[in-house]
C-alpha cells in the first residue's frame, strides 16, 4: 500500500477545517468516489487511510464567495484551511497601488511554481500611523494561500514579496496550533470588498 497514506483523525478535521460530522461524512463520500483507492481508503467503520497530500482538496470548500460580498469572502477564509500565511508593508502605499501590487505578486508567484491550484486571499489594511504631511492613507497586505506546491515554496514567495516590501516579509507555513487565530486576524479589519478579495488559478487539464 502506498506508503504516503496516513490515518485520518476525525477531530482534528472538523477542527481544522470547521466542519460538521455531515459536512465531514458528504466530503468523504465525494472524496471516495473522486480518488482512487491509492489515494483514498475506507478500512472499516469511521476508519479511513488518505494520501496526505490531498486532504486539502477533499475537505476544504470548493465554491468560491462572490467577490462583491464581503462577508462570504470572511465566511469562506474562516472555513477553510491555508497551506501558506503571510504579510508585507511596502511603503506609502494606497489601497489602490496595493490591489495592483497583490495582481503583479500573485502573477509571479504562478509564473515561478507552475502549480496545479493555487489561491491567494488578501486583506489591505490601514498602518496605525504615517506622516502628517501625506493626505491618502497607507496600508499594507495580509495573504493566505491554498495550493499543492510545497517544494522551496516558501522561500521563492518570500524572494518575490521582498522585492514589493520596504521591511522584513512575513510568509511562513500555516501552522495549525493557531487554529483560528491566523485566519481571523488576516480579516480583522476588513470592512468591505475594496479591501478584501482573491485571485485564483487552476492549471488546464
Amino acid at each position: 500500500m502506498n506508503k504516503q497514506l496516513i490515518s485520518l483523525n476525525k477531530n482534528e478535521i472538523l477542527n481544522q477545517y470547521n466542519l460538521t460530522d455531515r459536512n465531514y461524512y458528504y466530503k468523504l463520500k465525494q472524496g471516495l468516489n473522486n480518488y482512487s483507492e491509492q489515494q483514498i481508503n475506507k478500512l472499516g467503520h469511521n476508519t479511513y487511510l488518505i494520501d496526505e497530500s490531498i486532504i486539502d482538496e477533499v475537505f476544504t470548500t470548493h465554491r468560491k464567495p462572490n467577490k462583491n460580498d464581503v462577508n462570504k469572502i470572511k465566511d469562506y477564509i474562516l472555513s477553510s484551511s491555508f497551506n501558506y500565511i503571510g504579510c508585507i508593508r511596502p511603503r506609502r502605499s494606497t489601497l489602490k497601488e496595493n490591489i495592483n501590487r497583490i495582481e503583479h505578486i500573485f502573477s509571479r508567484i504562478i509564473k515561478e511554481h507552475t502549480p496545479a491550484y493555487l489561491n491567494l486571499f488578501y486583506s489591505i489594511e490601514n498602518n496605525n500611523s504615517q506622516p502628517s504631511q501625506y493626505k491618502e492613507q497607507h496600508t499594507h497586505l495580509h495573504i493566505l494561500i491554498q495550493t499543492d506546491k510545497k517544494k522551496d515554496f516558501i522561500q521563492k514567495t518570500k524572494n518575490i514579496l521582498s522585492t514589493y516590501s520596504d521591511s522584513r516579509v512575513f510568509f511562513e507555513k500555516y501552522n495549525t496550533q493557531w487554529e483560528m487565530e491566523g485566519k481571523k486576524y488576516t480579516i480583522k479589519d476588513v470592512s468591505s470588498s475594496d479591501n478584501c478579495s482573491y485571485l485564483s488559478y487552476r492549471a488546464r487539464s
